[in-house]
């Protein structure tokens, strides 16, 4: 099953999400339609959402899976409800001419049809251990059903799309949704406003940066009908490992120019448990960030996993972010205002904004972000 649909913002604000200040102090409500596109569409997050769900096979190939599927839509059906719940309009209207009656309805329609053809379950089966954030239940329980409809509305429809449609705005007063939203976003509040703090305590203590990105995962193996399938690879594992990487930045034999560093933990049904992770380096010392990059990534191979691991050097791609003006990766001096606002907004803000569509629940209560640092050595 395929899916694709591609974000379109409301200028509207989205509910729930009081105002965000960013890396320079303004505060992101000045423009009343800068709301809804900092927490449903901030630059760059569909990238990385649609980036988590690659995975690397044993000889570093890079495959795309199934749940890049899922991810899109449920951030699409989220989305969706946030849109429907920010405007009162009828979106479903009868309309007839020369007697013959059609159906006429907006992009927000639209949008309802192509989500609603497809199993809302199977999207969902991929995102396991994962709390997903509220407005994909509303959209399930009362829009869901409309798939009985197979993407199509005809006349004697109409009524009970807009129906259900109702259903959903009239939880724009609910209590009960606000503070789970409140709840998401306060998570997810308390991951940016650390890292955030370590990023200004590396730039008020350090003339350069050197900031250098990677993912860390375990080497998939072919099975199944789609010729990959998770690593076997347990939680206890999982975090043992990476328990063994963050010691190895600290005491091992890069640990002298190590300033900082910011971890999140992540699981998929095809990818299983992995880690982003955002390294700091004193810029005074150390050059050759993609090296730099390719050296962590065997140090997770071969000393934190035993050579079951396998990596992905995010640096690689700094060019690709340099054409649009969002590069945060390399060298950031701390005069260079531009450079640090790509490295908070662009580089790392993918480990906590994500969180506002799913959330990766950890076992026993177990953290799954991290930060270490400023080191002063």
């Amino acid at each position: 099953m395929g899916f694709r649909l591609a974000a379109r913002p409301c200028l509207v604000r989205g509910i729930g999400y009081p105002s965000t200040r960013s890396i320079d102090g303004s505060n992101a409500n000045d423009d009343p339609h800068k709301g809804i596109i900092i927490v449903y569409y901030a630059p760059g997050i569909d990238a990385f959402l649609e980036e988590r769900t690659h995975l690397l096979d044993e000889n570093g190939v890079e495959l795309i899976t199934e749940a890049k599927s899922s991810v899109n839509y449920v951030k699409a059906a989220i989305r969706l409800v946030d849109n429907l719940m920010n405007t009162d309009h009828q979106v479903f209207e009868v309309v007839r001419r020369k007697g013959e009656a059609s159906v006429r309805t907006d992009h927000l329609g639209r949008q309802i049809l192509k989500l609603t053809a497809d199993h809302v379950g199977w999207y969902e089966s991929h995102l396991p251990l994962y709390r997903i954030n509220p407005l994909f239940t509303l959209f399930k329980r009362f829009l869901g059903p409309l798939s009985v409809l197979h993407g199509h509305a005809c006349v004697n429809h109409v009524d009970r799309i807009n129906k259900a449609i109702e259903k959903v705005r009239a939880f724009v007063r609910s209590r009960a949704l606000r503070r789970r939203l409140d709840n998401i976003r306060r998570c997810q509040r308390a991951n940016e406003a650390s890292a955030r703090e370590l990023c200004a305590g590396i730039r008020k203590a350090f003339y350069r940066a050197l900031v250098v990105r990677v993912d860390l995962a375990y080497v998939s193996v072919r099975a199944g009908r789609k010729g990959y399938g998770a690593s076997p690879v347990t939680f206890q594992q999982a975090r043992r490992d990476r328990d063994k990487f963050l010691k190895n930045l600290r005491k091992g034999p890069y640990s002298e120019h190590v300033i900082g560093y910011v971890w999140k933990m992540e699981y998929g049904v095809d990818k299983g448990y992995h880690f982003h992770v955002a390294v700091f380096f004193d810029g005074q010392h150390r050059r050759g960030d993609i090296s730099l990059a390719n050296r962590l990534g065997e140090l997770w191979k071969s000393i934190a996993t035993g050579g079951h691991g396998t990596f992905f050097n995010c640096n690689m791609r700094k060019e690709q972010h340099e054409r649009n003006g969002r590069n945060g990766l390399g060298m950031a001096a701390r005069d260079d205002h531009a450079k640090w606002r790509n490295v908070v907004e662009y580089a790392i803000s993918y480990l906590w904004k994500a969180d506002l569509f799913f959330r990766f629940q950890a076992p026993g209560k177990c953290r799954a972000f991290g930060v270490g640092g400023p080191y002063r050595r």
